[in-house]
Protein backbone atom coordinates (compact mmCIF):
# COMPACT_ATOMS: atom_id res chain seq x y z
CA UNK A 1 0.00 0.00 0.00
CA UNK A 2 1.32 3.38 -0.45
CA UNK A 3 2.15 5.39 2.41
CA UNK A 4 0.10 8.80 2.41
CA UNK A 5 1.76 11.94 2.75
CA UNK A 6 0.53 15.04 4.98
CA UNK A 7 0.58 17.97 2.73
CA UNK A 8 3.21 19.45 4.98
CA UNK A 9 5.53 16.66 4.43
CA UNK A 10 8.29 17.63 1.48
CA UNK A 11 9.22 15.22 -0.77
CA UNK A 12 13.32 14.93 -1.64
CA UNK A 13 14.80 13.88 -4.91
CA UNK A 14 14.86 10.10 -6.21
CA UNK A 15 11.78 9.21 -3.84
CA UNK A 16 9.03 6.94 -6.08
CA UNK A 17 5.74 9.25 -5.38
CA UNK A 18 1.96 9.03 -7.35
CA UNK A 19 1.00 12.08 -9.39
CA UNK A 20 -2.11 13.68 -10.66
CA UNK A 21 -1.45 15.46 -13.93
CA UNK A 22 -3.46 18.70 -14.77
CA UNK A 23 -6.34 18.12 -12.34
CA UNK A 24 -7.23 14.86 -14.24
CA UNK A 25 -8.23 11.50 -12.73
CA UNK A 26 -5.63 9.79 -14.11
CA UNK A 27 -2.54 8.91 -12.03
CA UNK A 28 0.99 8.14 -12.70
CA UNK A 29 4.42 6.82 -10.91
CA UNK A 30 7.71 8.48 -11.03
CA UNK A 31 10.46 9.92 -9.68
CA UNK A 32 11.36 13.29 -8.46
CA UNK A 33 14.08 14.84 -9.99
CA UNK A 34 14.15 18.25 -8.59
CA UNK A 35 12.71 20.34 -5.58
CA UNK A 36 11.82 23.67 -6.21
CA UNK A 37 11.31 25.03 -2.32
CA UNK A 38 8.72 23.20 -0.68
CA UNK A 39 5.81 23.68 -2.96
CA UNK A 40 6.99 22.13 -6.42
CA UNK A 41 8.56 19.15 -7.66
CA UNK A 42 9.99 17.78 -10.52
CA UNK A 43 8.81 14.21 -11.64
CA UNK A 44 10.24 12.08 -14.18
CA UNK A 45 6.44 9.82 -14.67
CA UNK A 46 6.14 6.40 -16.12
CA UNK A 47 3.32 5.67 -19.01
CA UNK A 48 1.16 3.01 -19.59
CA UNK A 49 2.04 -0.59 -21.13
CA UNK A 50 -0.38 -2.53 -21.47
CA UNK A 51 -1.07 -3.86 -17.49
CA UNK A 52 2.23 -2.81 -16.74
CA UNK A 53 4.59 0.74 -16.89
CA UNK A 54 7.48 1.66 -18.38
CA UNK A 55 9.55 4.53 -19.08
CA UNK A 56 8.95 6.52 -22.10
CA UNK A 57 11.73 7.02 -24.96
CA UNK A 58 11.82 10.76 -24.06
CA UNK A 59 11.70 11.92 -20.64
CA UNK A 60 8.56 12.93 -19.54
CA UNK A 61 9.67 15.65 -17.02
CA UNK A 62 7.38 18.34 -15.67
CA UNK A 63 6.93 20.71 -12.11
CA UNK A 64 3.82 19.11 -9.70
CA UNK A 65 2.82 21.24 -7.08
CA UNK A 66 2.59 19.92 -3.96
CA UNK A 67 -1.32 18.86 -4.11
CA UNK A 68 -0.90 17.25 -7.10
CA UNK A 69 1.65 14.89 -5.64
CA UNK A 70 -0.69 12.07 -3.62
CA UNK A 71 2.00 10.37 -1.61
CA UNK A 72 5.25 7.80 -1.80
CA UNK A 73 5.38 4.52 -3.16
CA UNK A 74 7.42 1.42 -3.36
CA UNK A 75 9.72 1.28 -6.58
CA UNK A 76 8.38 -0.94 -8.83
CA UNK A 77 9.50 -4.65 -9.82
CA UNK A 78 10.48 -5.68 -13.15
CA UNK A 79 8.16 -7.35 -14.84
CA UNK A 80 9.68 -9.35 -17.72
CA UNK A 81 12.40 -8.47 -20.11
CA UNK A 82 10.92 -5.45 -22.20
CA UNK A 83 11.51 -2.83 -19.81
CA UNK A 84 8.35 -2.83 -17.94
CA UNK A 85 7.50 -2.86 -14.38
CA UNK A 86 4.89 -3.52 -11.97
CA UNK A 87 3.84 -1.63 -8.57
CA UNK A 88 2.91 -4.51 -6.11
CA UNK A 89 0.30 -3.17 -3.87
CA UNK A 90 -0.82 0.16 -5.21
CA UNK A 91 -4.35 0.31 -5.43
CA UNK A 92 -4.42 3.66 -7.78
CA UNK A 93 -2.48 1.73 -10.37
CA UNK A 94 -3.81 -1.81 -10.65
CA UNK A 95 -5.14 -2.39 -14.41
CA UNK A 96 -7.36 -5.48 -14.96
Amino acid sequence: MPKEVEQTQAFKQNDWVLVKYDGNSKIYPGTVTAVDGSENFEVSVMELAGKFWKWPMKPDKIYYTKDNVLCLVAPPEPAGRRGQYRFVGVKQLERK
